[in-house]
């Protein structure tokens, strides 16, 4: 019976390292639009600063360069699996992320929204 607990352990700790070291993080939002400058400065800049080593993608519709970042206009375009994405999109476009995720085999998503409150 231990030995079951000790492997369920050790997956959920192998999941888990997925989301605290990911080997790489789409970053999904209108990273083109000037106004969203907050994106590439709180996500994408401090992995770059850090000396991330693992796969960074910016994800945008206009699918826009962004230095330090592999620019993709879906998730379902970037060309490996990854581990987290980080989306910055409104309440309306929430679920769509979610669901292009899962069909792209992605376990973890960090929502940064507004918009969630009944009317």
């Amino acid at each position: 019976m231990k030995s079951i607990a000790r492997q369920s352990h050790q997956r959920r700790t192998q999941a888990l390292d997925r989301l605290f070291h990911p080997g790489s993080v789409a970053v999904v939002g209108a990273l083109s639009d000037a106004d969203k400058w907050y994106l590439r400065q709180y996500y994408i800049a401090p992995l770059l600063e850090l000396g991330y080593q693992g796969r960074i993608y910016a994800v945008d519709s206009r699918g826009k360069e962004v230095p330090g970042a592999v620019a993709c206009r879906s998730i379902s375009e970037i060309p490996g699996p990854v581990d987290l994405v980080v989306g910055c999109l409104s309440a309306r476009r929430t679920p769509g992320l979610v669901a292009e995720c899962r069909a792209a085999g992605v376990r973890f998503v960090q929502v940064v929204s507004a918009g969630f409150a009944a009317p």
